[in-house]
């Protein structure tokens, strides 16, 4: 029997299926659609430059937010990162590291979670 990791996210199982239970789930699908639009929004209106999104998972929001500026996606999980980092419109930068001992000197207009 395989031992499974104690951490969630490095179990390939879980990554493989997060987005479909998660984020494409039919009780989730309108918060995720009006997330997006509200980044979206904020990105535009205040016509910001960077956004970093920490604990990005997979990068979702990331990879479907329309609009033109620099993304950084943070997540201790390679392996979540690394499930899409190739299928996106726009180009994301990944960080793989611990949000909690995160150091960055890189300034961001916005960051969410």
């Amino acid at each position: 029997m395989e031992k499974l990791s104690k951490e969630p996210y490095d179990n390939p199982n879980l990554v493989e299926i997060y987005e479909e239970r998660y984020i494409h789930h039919p009780n989730q699908k309108a918060d995720i659609n009006f997330e997006i639009t509200v980044i979206e929004r904020v990105m535009d209106y205040y016509n910001h430059e960077s956004w970093c999104d920490v604990a990005c998972g997979t990068g979702y929001h990331l990879r479907k937010a329309s609009g033109n500026f620099k993304r950084l996606g943070v997540d201790k999980s390679k392996l979540m990162i690394d499930q899409h980092k190739e299928n996106t419109e726009y180009d994301v930068d990944y960080s793989v590291a611990n949000i909690l001992s995160w150091r960055t000197k890189k300034k961001f207009d916005l960051v969410t979670n």
